[in-house]
């Protein structure tokens, strides 16, 4: 998710130098290593009054183009840890064991004022905060 991130990040500065995260999301199912087929990467610009997604597809930008959103984006948290630690995190609890995990993503929560790990597994949701 994070080299996800970064891959997109460059496009998105491109596009928009005022350019910030809105949210990460998997494009597919997500292993327990936080590996995933693909992430869609999502900024905001403020200046452009739109949003710019890009696709990133085993290390490589698939797709990218402007997409209708209000956020602007947001800041990141100097040191956000990757999937693969939000898993760790969560991976001995009871109700997670033996789930299929279908699907991860990384946001920020407007209420809450963090951006939150959303892990959607065959047993429900779990959220992992960052601070």
């Amino acid at each position: 998710l994070k080299e996800s991130y970064f891959i997109a990040n460059t496009d998105a500065i491109l596009w928009a130098k005022d350019a910030k995260l809105v949210y990460i999301k998997s494009l597919g199912t997500v292993t327990m290593q936080g590996i995933s087929s693909g992430w869609e990467v999502v900024f905001g610009s403020k200046e452009k009054k739109k949003g710019y997604a890009v696709a990133v597809v085993k290390g490589i930008v698939a797709s990218k183009g402007e997409v209708a959103i209000k956020s602007t984006g947001y800041e990141l948290p100097k040191n956000w840890f990757d999937a693969n630690e939000a898993l760790k995190a969560i991976s001995t609890a009871p109700q997670f064991k033996d789930v299929t995990i279908s699907g991860m993503s990384f946001s920020y929560g407007v209420d809450s004022k963090r951006w939150v790990y959303a892990v959607a597994h065959s047993n429900g949701t779990e959220s992992i905060p960052v601070r």
